[in-house]
């Protein structure tokens, strides 16, 4: 069953690395077609992909590591006995807050005033500067985001060289 949960939970970091790539492309080629009426549309896509990638892997982070945590019988903040674990489950809290706190709240806003401008009586060409603006401030959390996921991979694959007693 532990070796079911590995996989699920490699697969789901895979889901997240994912959407690490999808934004970045994505965001480049917002840039690079900015001021055309295609740069709304990839606006919207990189927050719907962003939405539906993050809660799989998300999701399944929370799920199958707290399964083979629970089966290996690990403690969770255990920082003198499992360092480790301890640090992977704070970057994943800090993930967490910042998903909830900062990510969500502001991605909603930005794809509402998304809508607003595509749906409006005159439709425009291209984002105005102040949803570029915001758009880039989400980007960048979730790149921030990205980069912490990165960290968690790196904790979980060297753990042994890394605290090595």
């Amino acid at each position: 069953m532990y070796v079911l949960f590995v996989i699920l939970h490699i697969l789901s970091a895979g889901v997240w690395i994912g959407l690490g790539v999808v934004t970045v492309l994505a965001n480049r080629y917002r840039k690079r077609i900015a001021g055309s009426y295609g740069e709304l549309y990839i606006m919207k896509a990189t927050l719907t992909s962003a939405a539906v990638m993050g809660n799989i892997g998300g999701i399944g982070i929370l799920i199958t590591g707290g399964a083979m945590t629970g089966i290996r019988h690990l403690p969770w903040f255990d920082f003198s006995g499992v360092p480790w674990l301890a640090v992977k489950q704070v970057v994943f809290v800090i993930v967490l807050a910042m998903t909830f706190a900062l990510f969500v709240p502001r991605s909603k806003k930005v794809k509402r005033l998304i809508g607003e401008t595509m749906g409006g009586p005159k439709p425009q060409a291209g984002a105005p500067a102040e949803l570029r603006v915001l758009f880039d401030r989400v980007i960048a959390i979730s790149i921030i985001m990205q980069l912490l996921v990165l960290l968690n991979i790196i904790l979980g694959e060297w753990q042994p060289m890394l605290w090595a007693k």
